[in-house]
């Protein structure tokens, strides 16, 4: 093609060498197209190199920020383990705290139960001695009271029978000093026989005061109803 071109440029010329200086240039002009088309083909490859160049950059950049962010969260996860196992030493502490706590109570408790039922079994193994026994003399600064329990089948916790037998002898008529329900007169003039039935914490005053009113001391003590 070329020799074609360059025969048709240097028909009818005299000088010999017109031929090989056309194929020359044309051969010239060839290789500055192959060196143009080589120089295009370099930067094409170029820049696909830096294009794969940044793409591996990228790709490094996101495995780097995913071992920092897998060490992140490994670390925060140890981190989250520690703080639950002492979470649950503590726990378990408080745990073993509160039941020494609570069987500490529950002893206690136990303890304090176990007095109080020994204290009623006592109280009651008193009231049981009180009533096996036939009387039971109560001293008072006046005047002995006997007390005396009814019988078996009317005897309850407090059912006593209070037999206070006065023999007050006095100076005075005796409606005078004082009144009391249950007053028994006595045949002997100037004087007065007071009975009556009380529980066995009664109140005794009626016949303290009684005996107090009477300007002489008790004469007779002795008797019982």
């Amino acid at each position: 093609m070329v020799e074609e071109r360059c025969e048709q440029q240097t028909a009818g010329s005299s000088l010999g060498d017109a031929k090989g200086l056309c194929e020359l240039r044309e051969e010239v002009e060839q290789l500055k197209q192959s060196l143009a088309e080589l120089v295009h083909e370099k930067k094409t490859i170029a820049a696909a190199m830096t294009r794969v160049v940044e793409e591996r950059l990228r790709v490094e950049l996101r495995k780097r920020a995913y071992e920092e962010s897998k060490q992140r969260l490994r670390t925060e996860y140890e981190e989250l383990q520690q703080v639950a196992s002492s979470n649950q030493r503590r726990e378990d502490r408080l745990a073993r705290v509160r039941g020494k706590d609570f069987s500490k109570r529950l002893q206690d408790m136990e303890r304090e139960c176990g007095e109080r039922k020994r204290e009623a079994e006592e109280k009651k193994q008193r009231l049981q001695d009180a009533r096996r026994e036939s009387v039971v003399t109560l001293q008072s600064s006046v005047f002995p009271i006997q007390v005396e329990p009814l019988s078996q089948d009317d005897a309850g916790e407090d059912d006593y029978q209070l037999s206070a037998v006065i023999d007050c002898e006095t100076a005075m008529d005796v409606d005078d000093g004082w009144v009391l329900s249950g007053v028994h007169r006595s045949p002997t003039p100037h004087a007065s026989i007071i009975s009556a039935s009380l529980p066995l914490n009664g109140d005794y005053s009626p016949y303290i005061e009684a005996c107090e009113k009477s300007l002489v001391p008790i004469v007779n003590t002795s008797s019982t109803l």
